[in-house]
C-alpha cells in the first residue's frame, strides 16, 4: 500500500516539474539589435512642434517607441529596435474638464489630423545602428 501511494506522489511531482518547466523567465531570449539613443525633431515649417508626442510604430511587428516632445520639438527615445516604422506625432491628451471651470479646447493646428493616425501618417523612419537623429516636418 505504501509502496502505491510513493509511486503516486512520485507520478504527480514528475508531472508537476515538467509541467512547470517552461514557465517564468529564462533570461535566454535573444536580444533584439537596437540603436542606444535618438533624438527626434519635430516641426511644422520652421516652428518646432513644442507640444504632445511622438510615437515610432514598427512596420509588421506594431513595436513602438514612444516620448513626450519638449518646448523645443524633440523627443529623446532609447533602446529603439532597428528596423523601419510609421512615425505619428499626437498633441497632449487632454486634460479631464472642471466643470466649475471650462477651458477652451486647443486645436493643435500645427499638428495636422494625418499625422495622428498610423494609417494615415506619410512619416517613415528607417532606424539603423547608425542613427542618431530623425528630423520630421509637418508642414506638407
Amino acid at each position: 500500500m505504501l509502496s502505491g501511494r510513493l509511486c503516486t506522489v512520485a507520478v504527480v511531482n514528475s508531472l508537476l516539474v515538467f509541467s512547470l518547466s517552461g514557465c517564468g523567465s529564462s533570461g535566454g531570449r535573444p536580444t533584439v539589435p537596437a540603436a542606444e539613443q535618438i533624438t527626434a525633431h519635430v516641426v511644422y515649417g520652421d516652428q518646432p512642434v513644442g507640444e504632445g508626442s511622438v510615437n515610432l510604430v514598427m512596420d509588421g511587428t506594431g513595436n513602438s517607441a514612444f516620448g513626450d516632445l519638449d518646448a523645443n520639438g524633440s523627443v529623446t527615445l532609447t533602446n529603439v529596435p532597428l528596423g523601419s516604422y510609421t512615425v505619428i506625432v499626437m498633441p497632449p491628451a487632454e486634460k479631464d474638464p472642471d466643470p466649475e471651470n471650462p477651458m477652451p479646447v486647443k486645436t493643435y493646428s500645427n499638428i495636422p489630423p494625418k499625422f495622428r493616425s498610423q494609417t494615415s501618417s506619410p512619416l517613415k523612419a528607417e532606424v539603423t545602428a547608425e542613427t542618431k537623429t530623425l528630423e520630421f516636418n509637418l508642414k506638407q
